[in-house]
């Protein structure tokens, strides 16, 4: 049966992948955020001086593990598929649509107002850079990057006079209650540039050819030529604490290849911020109009704020030509379209009101069919090495009513991304399905410590016990199932996150 496939919505990886995976950040950071905040030091030249600040968490092969990709594979894909010409058919259909609906927003990014840069520009040669391995992005052996230098830093990018003008006209928008929808994330107030005149201008006059000229610098293996790239999307948040609590982003990747985070406020206006990635487990500081630039499939966040106001340019870059490891990422976006059209409430395209879908029979049945063929598609893409993608297959076998399934995919998520919270709270959910209500609380549990922001784990373990009576869940007497949640909220008070 041919699939009609409808673009997914153009939006960034907050909203994706958040929506099914999200999750905030590593317990040890939120506590101790001066002991992993890092200011970048001159380095000259660069290239002689490479920063290896962590040993990265992710355990994934050198190679493509054939075997977990293969096993989710068939756990996923359509009876369909018991014809591999069907397969090779449908996949060359996908990659098609996917190559199409990059065409589509080079298109829109034009119709934004959004131009290329005509030249290369002079720019700093950056003063700082990170190690992570490549295997952390999640991007299989077709991966553009030829290094695993992933993280920059550079300094003065922008004049102090850029950074007010930018934030002063953002300013403006935002107090006439004028938003821009586009992470969705609830804790900060964002616009974007094409929504602003005079920044639009000067972004394309002056600050796109600097920003692509610095970001083929740093990554000539994508994109030699900064000519050659476009902008997906530009945007000027701000983290205020007079307005949220904890104001902060939370991880995600980007829906683009090259990132950039230009602070617009001096690190005197704000106490806390900066930018959290979470394969060195480091929180990076830079001060206003330095250029953090870093490739987009590394999972990054917004670093809470305690006080003040922190105002930043988030630049979302892409080449004109897509490269094949795109493809993971563009099939795991449309299944994670789908599920939420299937499952839940459609998230709009940005600055839209959610769609409503009511489904027939025939129609939910072609995109049960579709969504499993994407999930199936980005595994091998991926070559079995993005934990999201693990993460979202286990969630649909768990619709499905298969804990089993589940426990083996979500184990695979865990040995390639350990740090996150969402792999154990899937877990309980598995085990609760299986009837093994202790190893479900003990999940839960482990969860609360690993992501004490993420408030799902402990608030699964509550309700576990009331449903079930902590003494039938944790198998103790009423006493020392007393005992032990009271040493559970003692951990948590402790972590600082129970008042």
């Amino acid at each position: 049966m041919a699939s009609s496939w409808v673009n997914p919505q153009r939006r960034s990886s907050v909203v994706l992948m958040i929506t099914c995976v999200g999750a905030w950040m590593p317990t040890v950071p939120l506590l101790k955020p001066n002991s992993h905040s890092v200011q970048p030091r001159c380095i000259a030249p660069r290239l002689q001086h490479l920063t290896a600040v962590a040993t990265p968490p992710f355990h994934a092969e050198q190679h493509v593990d054939l075997a977990n990709c293969e096993l989710a594979s068939q756990m996923i894909a359509p009876k369909a598929w018991r014809s591999r010409g069907w397969h090779h058919l449908r996949k060359s259909e996908g990659r098609n649509r996917n190559i199409a609906l990059h065409k589509d927003e080079l298109s829109e990014s034009k119709s934004m107002g959004f131009r290329r840069a005509a030249a290369a520009v002079q720019v700093h040669q950056p003063t700082e850079s990170w190690m992570v391995s490549r295997k952390a992005l999640g991007m299989g052996c077709d991966c553009p990057f030829d290094s695993d230098e992933l993280i920059f830093a550079a300094q003065q990018t922008l004049s102090i006079s850029e950074c007010e003008l930018l934030r002063n006209e953002a300013s403006s928008l935002l107090s006439t209650g004028e938003q821009y929808v586009y992470t969705l994330a609830s804790t900060v107030r964002e616009v974007a540039v094409h929504q602003l005149p005079g920044a639009l201008e000067w972004f394309n006059s002056q600050g796109l050819p600097r920003l692509a000229s610095l970001a083929a610098q740093c990554f000539p293996s994508v994109v030699s030529d900064p000519t050659e790239l476009w902008v997906y999307d530009a945007l000027i948040i701000n983290y205020d604490a007079d307005s949220f609590e904890l104001p902060h982003t939370p991880v995600h990747r980007d829906s683009s290849m090259i990132t950039l985070v230009i602070p617009l406020a001096s690190q005197h206006e704000y106490t806390g911020g900066g930018t959290y990635i979470e394969a060195i487990d480091q929180t990076i500081t830079l001060d206003q109009g330095c250029a953090l630039i870093h490739a987009s499939g590394l999972r990054h966040g917004g670093f809470p704020i305690t006080s003040g106001k922190r105002w930043v340019l988030a630049v979302f870059l892409n080449p004109t030509k897509m490269p094949l490891a795109e493809h993971g990422r563009r099939f795991h976006n449309r299944a994670t379209w789908i599920a939420q059209t299937l499952y839940g409430e459609v998230l709009g395209r940005r600055g839209r009101a959610p769609e409503k879908h009511v489904l027939d029979e025939r129609e939910r049945e072609r995109l049960e069919d579709e969504l499993r063929e994407c999930y199936a598609f980005a595994l091998e893409e991926t070559g079995g090495n993005d934990f999201e993608i693990f993460v979202n297959v286990a969630r649909h076998a768990l619709k499905e009513k298969k804990p089993e399934e589940a426990l083996l995919l979500l184990q695979r998520a865990a040995d390639l991304n350990p740090r996150e919270a969402i792999v154990a709270i899937h877990k309980g959910l598995a085990y609760e399905q299986l009837g093994r209500l202790r190893d479900a609380f003990d999940s839960y549990r482990s969860a609360a410590h690993l992501n004490p922001r993420n408030p799902r784990g402990r608030l699964n373990a509550v309700e576990l016990c009331h449903a079930y009576g902590a003494a039938s869940v944790l198998g103790e007497t009423s006493q020392g199932a007393a005992d032990e949640l009271y040493r559970f909220a003692e951990e948590l008070h402790a972590a600082g996150e129970l008042k």
